[in-house]
């Protein structure tokens, strides 16, 4: 068991398809006729942008009645697939059938694109403006204190 103090405040949905062909060489840089299989997945995934709650800076001013809070900025939580809509086309060649590492390095390539895509779309910005949602409604029962975001 391990404690987790991440708080995830803003998920991006993306979609991406991703073609690739893989073909056997000779000598490294002769392809070799009839060797060629070609896969392509589309699939949806999930990137969650949030904080480390403990990299989260507190300072409270009695004096001034002021909450100042200091955010690092937002990072990945978590990017992943949803596996249920994946859709896959596969070409596979009895002279180089298709290998399991294959698929898993174009999942890679997606999450990658659709990270990409999620952080294009201003997931960091989003994520940041819902954090500071979340603290001041977290905080509005010290209504005699003014919260500043440094």
């Amino acid at each position: 068991m391990v404690d987790i103090s991440q708080f995830s405040t803003y998920s991006g949905e993306y979609t991406a398809t991703k073609s690739t062909e893989y073909t056997r060489y000779f000598l490294d840089n002769i392809a070799v006729p009839g060797t060629t299989n070609t896969i392509t997945i589309e699939c949806s995934g999930v990137a969650k942008v949030g904080y480390e709650v403990e990299d989260i800076e507190i300072k409270v001013d009695n004096d001034s009645l002021k909450i100042y809070i200091s955010l690092p900025e937002a990072q990945i939580l978590d990017n992943y697939v949803i596996w249920d809509p994946v859709k896959c086309q596969e070409e596979n060649n009895i002279l180089n059938p298709i290998d399991f590492e294959q698929y898993q390095g174009i999942i890679s390539e997606i999450e990658t694109a659709g990270l990409a895509l999620a952080e294009a779309d201003g997931i960091y910005q989003d994520a940041e403006a819902n954090m500071g949602t979340i603290i001041c409604n977290f905080l509005s029962g010290f209504a005699d204190y003014e919260i500043v975001f440094l």
